[in-house]
């Protein structure tokens, strides 16, 4: 099979670092915790709830889920809408970490049409960026890029810079997996491509990949961001990566 390297992507990938937020949410967590015993049943709670699902799904899916829950629960009670709304987007997370994704996928276009709703353009583009991964790991590339564009649009709309960002990841990472080198050029997500002819030039590209940890040690000291994961969860794993920056 012919092996297509994106340059635009692969630079992605090496610009990344090793954030210790991915690894260090526990002083968060903690000073979030601490919070709950003071803070009154409004909602600040739900919103500091919501605030430790999302800070637990880099570590244990099972508490985002307990604390949307609770989340969910007291907004539903307060007739808090946006709360309701952020917490039901960490539910289809915690489904989707834990490979329930056609549940997780139902949640999301739950929190679609509750931010359509009741104006909320900022959960909705996030919505439909949780659902387009859902989608791309599901291998229906169609579906994923049809939804990031319309993360896109809101985003353009809204003017929100990491939402954008974001959302070209996103194609980029659905048109590698799908091997759509051309549309990647045709939408700018990739300003130029290398595709293998044979195993010889194949393994000579790998040989460049493999060679960046001795440039790097040329160069002195430096962070390894080594990373290995299925072509379906690159998308997912530079959105979340993004967003711990």
């Amino acid at each position: 099979m012919k092996k297509i390297l994106f340059l635009f992507f692969l630079l992605k990938l090496l610009s990344l670092r090793l954030n210790p937020q991915l690894y260090a949410q526990t002083p968060q967590i903690d000073s979030l915790a601490n919070l709950i015993k003071t803070t009154k049943e409004d909602t600040n709670l739900v919103n500091i709830k919501n605030k430790i699902a999302y800070h637990f799904f880099y570590i244990d899916p099972k508490n985002t889920k307990k604390y949307a829950d609770e989340a969910y629960i007291l907004a539903e009670k307060l007739s808090f809408q946006k709360g309701m709304t952020e917490s039901e987007c960490w539910r289809g997370v915690a489904l989707e970490l834990t490979g329930n994704l056609k549940e997780a996928l139902s949640k999301y276009k739950e929190v679609i049409l509750m931010a359509q709703k009741h104006n909320f353009p900022l959960f909705e583009m996030r919505g439909y960026t949780f659902a387009g991964l859902c989608y791309t790991g599901m291998g229906d590339y169609e579906k994923s890029v049809e939804n990031h564009l319309k993360s896109l649009f809101i985003a353009e709309t809204i003017k929100n810079d990491a939402g954008l960002g974001n959302a070209y990841n996103n194609l980029s990472g659905v048109y590698f997996a799908d091997e759509k080198l051309e549309k990647a050029l045709e939408n700018e997500l990739a300003r130029d491509a290398v595709i293998a002819a044979s195993q010889t030039q194949a393994q000579a590209l790998w040989n460049i990949r493999e060679h960046i940890p001795l440039a790097e040690k040329l160069e002195g000291k430096s962070v390894k961001h080594d990373i290995s994961l299925p072509i379906s969860s690159i998308a997912a794993f530079i959105t979340r990566s993004d967003a711990a920056l």
